[in-house]
Parts: structure tokens; sequence; C-alpha cells
């Protein structure tokens, strides 16, 4: 998806901020919170009522990685699980 150049820095605070979110997730996780509270400010409703589905799945790297590849927006990306 292209982006307009130069991009408005408002994405950028949106960015930094969204990364400062995921990160106090993951210290309250890791402090011993339960996950679902701890990630609340992140999800949408109709991902809340998904989460403890979600969390059962187990997750196979091989799927993770194929799921990723599938999805790369470009070859530059998909080649990046191959290089050493």
């Amino acid at each position: 998806m292209p982006s307009p150049s130069p991009v408005a820095p408002d994405i950028g605070h949106q960015a930094t901020s969204l990364k400062r979110q995921i990160i106090q997730t993951e210290i309250n996780a890791l402090d011993g919170g339960d996950i679902r509270v701890a990630a609340a400010n992140l999800l949408s409703d109709e991902e809340k009522k998904d989460f403890d589905r979600f969390i059962k799945e187990q997750v196979m790297l091989t799927a993770a990685v194929k799921n990723a590849m599938d999805n790369a927006t470009s070859k530059e990306m998909e080649r990046k699980f191959f290089s050493d």
C-alpha cells in the first residue's frame, strides 16, 4: 500500500504510542497480569470475544512462518525468511 510522501507526523506519533502500549502490555503480562486485561486496550470488542479461542490454539512455528510469507507485502520481505 503506497503511503503519501512525506508521511504526516501524526502517523509517527500513533506508531510510537502503539509501540508503548504493546510494551506496557508485555510488561504487565510478564509481571503476572492476566493477558486479557493487559491487552484489553489493544483489542477491538470483536477481538476480545475471540481472544480465549485464539490463545487456546497451539501456534506452530512452521504455520506462523508460512502465514507471514503468504502475507508478505513484497518479495523482499518474503526473501528475508530465508536469508542467513
